[in-house]
């Protein structure tokens, strides 16, 4: 159909292109983009090709094709009342080291940085992630391999729910919330301005429209300005809106006072201008960041605009972090908790509201995409916007055309959790390593398939080795010990208890000739590093990884399954394993695997006994343990060096091929600093047996 409705004859880019080439050399090809190799290949080609070409990625727009999809998905929940079949791209942060080669290929807004006791993983952003697979298909070259898969830590979930599903929301006594009392009033000489920052598909002009209305609603003269950005790729978006008194007249903005900081009253609106749009220099009364990144912006004198005062402004922050590219790529990063406390400084900090809605709003909601209509909520209930409640509930209803009732309890929850702001708890996280302790041998007594006496016999081991580690190095921290007990307790799955004494002893002996009173800085570093080389990440270990009772409970919480609600969750894994082969070298296979396979190969840790398995990984692990030995703590200077060679392993990420030119530098790197080469060639049999007997003889 054309622009008028009519009927129109189909036109083919290809088929134009090659009518158009007559008979000229013009190169035509099209080629479908999902296909990332073949797509390289045609790009190389035809950009180091002579003469003019003309390359079609025949493949659909991907915003057309999911607001299909989702058109369809809501569909289908309208008629049941839930989806009964979802699909979805998980990471699974355990067996993610954090090389970055996906988000480096595709900058996709659906991957996001997270915090874990291992430091920084990726994982997939629930809201946003697309289900393309693109992150998935990611491949690697370099001078050990072509086109290789770098990571096995990816997998398609598939959801199958028989029922609508339950969120796990406390009484919260939505219906008697209380009519705010206000902190800001409109008046002839007093108006009344809101900044609203995000980026783009945070909902940051639905927010504005609903205030735009309300305050229409409510009686106001409404002015606004809105600064669009690109849905994908986190464009920056705000949204800036005044109320007036009806009594001014609306006129061409003017420049006066623009330039002031103070707060007194803007006496030139009565005499001669009402700004239309855009907010004066240091004239905004409600700073809402629903992202605070972009938040920050209204504050930075570098911006063309600066619309925040410390003794004007007021803050409703969602403390979020919402990657950027730079972020995802690792070239750049920010400290969440810095940035809050900036923000803070340049508004009225008695009046400043921050905290991670949008976590709280995929846990307890399904989706971060409720976060906007909560901030708002959170915002009204302190009294920040001069507006009543009936304004506000009567402009989300014939704003939102979509989900009315959920936005309006999500605005509702905000008013909650403005007034009790523990009325939404965290789930609880062990803090300390006694906690951990605990926590760890109650898994190991629900995980396992062994009778009831070797639980109790594998769990009186955790608790021996980790209690006696903590007992010959009482100076440590108490993040130290945390990190010390975790690690012994994965130690021990990984191969055994005496596998996990090594290591004890290991860090034993840099514990004795570090100091107190540098912190011991060089045992922390050793205590990361080796429990980083010791847990070599191979078939047997990431299949336990992607099975273990404690991510198993972690999707259940991420994806809301209730297996009593009929829930339940599949997974689909592509892997490449490798597998050393006597006198053939080593055979690479492709292929895709499910949970039961999983759970075979995760007690496989015999094949760590096949000459050559994981060589390169083996290796490492020996080299790092004289690298351990030769380490000079004796002397100030000598010791941060020392901390640095320590933590040098940090550097190495990824797996086989893309960590390989890692290990290259970061070996290099070492032997200059310590002057000289480490012999990297030992018998890790050898060692390995003789470091048994020694951790028997200390036991």
């Amino acid at each position: 159909l054309d622009t008028m409705g009519n009927r129109s004859f189909i036109q083919d880019i290809e088929a134009i292109c090659r009518g158009m080439a007559g008979t000229s050399p013009l190169k035509v090809r099209k080629v479908d983009p999902a296909d990332r190799a073949k797509w390289k290949d045609a790009l190389e080609e035809n950009i180091l090709g002579e003469g003019v070409k003309v390359l079609i990625a025949d493949k659909e727009c991907g915003i057309t094709l999911h607001r299909k999809l989702h058109k369809e998905e809501r569909k289908t929940e309208k008629k049941h009342g839930f989806l009964p079949l979802k699909k979805h791209m998980n990471v699974t942060p355990e067996v993610c080291e954090n090389c970055l080669e996906c988000t480096k290929a595709t900058a996709c807004p659906g991957l996001i940085p997270l915090e874990t006791d291992y430091g920084p993983k990726i994982d997939t952003d629930l809201t946003l992630c697309v289900n393309d697979g693109a992150c998935e298909r990611v491949r690697t070259s370099n001078d050990y391999g072509t086109s290789v898969q770098p990571c096995p830590s990816f997998e398609e979930v598939t959801i199958t729910r028989k029922k609508r599903r339950k969120y796990t929301l406390p009484n919260l006594r939505l219906r008697e919330l209380p009519e705010p009392i206000s902190l800001k009033h409109v008046g002839p000489e007093h108006p009344f301005r809101i900044h609203l920052a995000g980026v783009g598909g945070m909902g940051i002009g639905v927010v504005g429209a609903i205030l735009v209305r309300a305050g229409h609603k409510h009686g106001y003269r409404v002015a606004f300005n809105d600064k669009k950005g690109l849905a994908i790729r986190n464009g920056g978006v705000y949204s800036q809106i005044g109320f007036f008194d009806q009594s001014i007249t609306p006129i061409v903005e003017s420049d006066q006072d623009v330039s002031s900081d103070n707060t007194s009253a803007d006496s030139s609106i009565a005499s001669s201008a009402l700004p239309l749009g855009s907010i004066p220099y240091g004239k905004c009364d409600l700073l809402l960041g629903v992202d605070f990144l972009e938040a920050a912006r209204a504050i930075d004198p570098r911006e063309h605009f600066r619309v925040a005062s410390k003794n004007r402004t007021t803050a409703v922050l969602n403390l979020f972090k919402q990657p950027t590219v730079s972020v995802l790529v690792g070239s750049n990063d920010f400290d969440p908790e810095k940035l809050h406390q900036t923000v803070a400084d340049h508004c009225d900090r008695e009046n400043v509201y921050a905290r991670d809605l949008s976590t709280l709003c995929e846990e307890r909601l399904g989706s971060k995409q409720f976060v906007n209509i909560m901030i708002l909520g959170v915002a009204f209930q302190l009294g920040l916007i001069p507006v009543s409640a009936n304004s506000l509930a009567w402009s989300i209803k014939n704003t939102l055309r979509r989900d009315q009732r959920a936005n309006l309890k999500a605005f509702n929850i905000g008013r909650r959790l403005a007034l009790e702001p523990f009325a939404l708890r965290e789930r609880p996280e062990p803090k300390t390593w006694e906690q951990l302790l605990t926590q760890k041998v109650r898994i190991i007594r629900k995980s396992t398939l062994l009778g009831r006496l070797w639980r109790g016999r594998r769990g009186r081991r955790l608790e021996f080795v980790v209690k006696n580690a903590i007992r010959v190095m009482p100076g440590l921290s108490e993040e130290s010990k945390y990190d010390l007990a975790l690690r012994i307790y994965d130690l021990m799955q990984y191969q055994d208890h005496r596998y996990a004494q090594r290591f004890v002893n290991l860090i034993r002996d840099i514990y004795r000739r570090d100091s107190a009173d540098q912190k011991y800085q060089a045992t922390h570093a050793a205590l990361w590093s080796l429990a980083k080389l010791m847990l070599i990440k191979d078939e047997p270990y990431v299949a336990y990884l992607l099975t273990r009772f404690e991510k198993k409970q972690r999707d259940n919480i991420k994806y809301n399954i209730d297996p009593d609600n009929g829930d339940s969750i599949r997974y689909t894994r592509k892997n490449c394993p490798e597998i050393p082969v006597p006198f053939f070298g080593k055979v690479r296979l492709h292929i895709t695997t499910y949970e039961w396979q999983m759970q075979i190969v995760r007690r496989m840790k015999f094949l760590r006994k096949i000459p050559g398995w994981h060589r390169r990984e083996t290796q490492l692990r020996s080299w790092y343990e004289v690298v351990l030995q030769q380490v000079d703590l004796s002397t100030e200077s000598s010791y941060r060096a020392s901390v640095d060679i320590l933590k040098s392993p940090e550097q190495i990420t990824g797996y086989r091929e893309v960590r390989y030119p890692k290990i290259d530098q970061v070996q290099q790197q070492v032997a200059q600093k310590l002057g000289s080469r480490v012999n990297l060639e030992v018998d890790v049999d050898a060692r390995a047996g003789r470091l048994s007997e020694r951790v028997g003889s200390e036991r």
